[in-house]
């Protein structure tokens, strides 16, 4: 099985997506980041569009595989998966930017609504990007069934922001995530 992972907006999610990446590789016969292209621009923001076709390049050919993304890259994932460009497996989402994701414009509930294949849903209970049970409750409203939601919550981290730090405690779930039948 492989993964492709995808970060948020920020650049500075590229070490982040790239530390998760190289703590899971021994789970997965290949791991890939999708590196966005905003990324080596000084200022930039994510341009959805160009994101999906890199993903849909990305896992081209691929049988097996799951998708691990956070924040904007749940969007890039969603948007794929509404379209119908993409298969994976499993999905790991980390930090849903639900309403900011509707701000920039995006079809957010469109791609909820369609979203058929099962999901973890990791968030913090007070991330500013949308806290834990206001994810619970939009879930419930727009996607029905096959997903899980946990509640990330570190000693020595804080509950309202939107760094998700411990990437031993990541590996973990997502190891226990893709053992699950």
């Amino acid at each position: 099985m492989k993964v492709v992972l995808l970060g948020g907006n920020h650049k500075l999610n590229k070490e982040w997506v790239d530390e998760i990446a190289q703590s899971v590789g021994d789970l997965f016969e290949q791991a890939v980041v999708q590196n966005f292209y905003h990324w080596s621009q000084e200022h930039g923001m994510i341009d959805l569009d160009k994101e999906a076709d890199q993903l849909e390049k990305i896992v081209e050919g691929w049988d097996e595989y799951i998708v691990f993304a956070k924040s904007a890259g749940t969007l890039v994932t969603l948007k794929c998966l509404h379209e119908g460009r993409i298969s994976p497996g499993k999905l790991i989402f980390v930090g849903l930017p639900y309403e900011w994701g509707k701000e920039k414009g995006w079809d957010v509930d469109a791609y909820l609504k369609s979203l058929k294949i099962k999901t973890l849903f990791i968030q913090k209970p007070h991330d500013w990007a949308m806290a834990y049970s206001a994810l619970e409750t939009l879930l419930t409203e727009k996607v029905g069934a096959n997903y899980e939601t946990l509640e990330y919550k570190r000693e020595g981290e804080p509950d309202d922001d939107h760094h998700y730090a411990d990437i031993a405690y990541l590996k973990s779930l997502i190891q226990e995530y893709i053992n699950e039948g």
